[in-house]
């Protein structure tokens, strides 16, 4: 039987920081920060945007590479036409 809770657990994003937004306050007051990771595990890489709280902000700079443990939330967009995804990184180690 598949543990569909260890296969969430273990969603991953392997590759380099290109690039660190700045970090901006939500409105519920959490300090929030986008990176920007190019993949390095496909043969095809691919940019993902992920975004980083609390601790992880800041930890990893422009150019570490990096695997970041990922979960996957559907969002109600701006217009409420529509939902986005926001992958959001809860683990971050160096690669």
């Amino acid at each position: 039987m598949v543990n569909t809770q260890q296969m969430a657990d273990n969603l991953t994003v392997v590759g380099k920081i290109v690039k660190a937004l700045p970090t901006y306050i939500t409105p519920n007051g959490y300090e929030v920060q986008q990176i920007i990771i190019k993949q390095s595990m496909n043969k095809y890489p691919n940019l993902i945007a992920v975004y980083v709280y609390g601790d992880l902000i800041d930890k990893f700079g422009e150019g570490a590479d990096v695997m970041a443990y990922i979960s996957i939330e559907a969002k109600l967009s701006k217009n409420h036409e529509s939902y986005i995804n926001a992958i959001k990184a809860w683990k971050m180690i160096p690669f």
